[in-house]
């Protein structure tokens, strides 16, 4: 099953909790019995084939489609979970607790889905970015433990890191989809740089710096050719946002052959931006009180053209267009 094709969807409500089926009915899914007590998250492969929910006791992952139990993991506490791309291993995260003297609270685990058995586990003090960024074809995992990067390979897990390189100030990483993955690290001084994962050892491909910035928001397009970057400041100087500055949003190729600030024309921070699933468009949410949004297309701003496509206000851009 996949959601393009069922657009299935869960439901959560102060006293229920459901699966229901997509077109042409949309009924709930009958097979599918909610938990008894309240469900703290839940979440869909990527794929749609499967789901699973947390409740206080545990993890239950299911098939689905047919609403069929496939495993329940005995984990009290947990917070987060997420899949990978092709759904082999779920991974939870709870929050840190001090343990004996001399050692460390494993609090990030990595299960495999079809079995239930605990691959691997971390320490992983922060919720912001907790979970290991995969590959796509999940032969290759990555995560960033102080400012070393550090590669896996999911097959092979007892290996340990196979890879890894050392970014003095990275705070944070992001890799790629696509078949050439590629890794965008940020960190101080204020700079991105793209390497090339399967050769982390050589120079950066790319490497844009920035007048001022104290963190980041990064996206790649699907096919993992460009990437946008956000830049924020803690502080706005000019006292207009409780929530820090806006410093600019920028588009860089993952080749390192281009970049460019996309130029907005109205003041104001950006509130979101996203990429169309063609990967060749994106989405911009900016402004202070009228909001506004526009589309930019990579092959104008390569040939130095920035054309502005004025539509209603939007909170977010999602699929191949705005949700209102």
């Amino acid at each position: 099953m996949s959601l393009q094709q069922s657009q299935q969807y869960a439901f959560r409500a102060q006293k229920s909790f459901g699966l229901v089926g997509g077109t042409p009915n949309y009924q709930p899914v009958e097979a599918f019995q909610g938990p008894d007590v309240p469900a703290r998250t839940f979440r869909y492969s990527s794929d749609g084939r499967l789901f699973a929910y947390v409740i206080a006791t545990g993890v239950r992952i299911y098939q689905a489609e047919s609403a069929q139990l496939l495993q329940e993991l005995s984990l009290p506490n947990i917070v987060e979970l997420n899949f990978s791309p092709r759904g082999t291993y779920i991974s939870t995260w709870e929050r840190p607790v001090k343990v004996e003297e001399g050692a460390q609270h494993k609090n990030l685990r990595v299960f495999s889905v079809s079995t239930g058995e605990e691959l691997v586990s971390f320490t992983q003090k922060s919720q912001e970015g907790w979970d290991l960024q995969y590959t796509i074809s999940e032969s290759h995992a990555v995560r960033l433990v102080a400012q070393e990067i550090q590669v896996f390979r999911p097959a092979e897990w007892s290996k340990g890191v196979v890879d890894k390189l050392k970014v003095e100030g990275a705070t944070a990483v992001s890799l790629s989809p696509g078949l050439n993955p590629s890794l965008a690290v940020f960190g101080q001084p204020a700079s991105v740089k793209i390497y090339n994962l399967l050769s982390l050892k050589g120079s950066p491909l790319g490497q844009k710096t920035f007048f001022k910035a104290d963190r980041s928001t990064i996206k790649w397009n699907t096919i993992g050719t460009h990437v946008l970057i956000l830049t924020q400041t803690d502080v706005d100087q000019a006292n207009k946002s409780y929530y820090g500055e806006t410093g600019g949003l920028y588009l860089i190729s993952a080749s390192g052959t281009f970049d460019c600030r996309v130029t907005l024309d109205k003041e104001g921070p950006v509130h979101d931006f996203e990429w169309s699933p063609n990967s060749k468009e994106f989405g911009v949410i900016y402004g202070y009180h009228a909001v506004r949004s526009a589309s930019e297309d990579i092959a104008r701003l390569r040939y130095g053209v920035l054309q502005l496509y004025l539509i209603q206000p939007a909170r977010s851009f999602i699929g191949s267009g705005w949700v209102r």
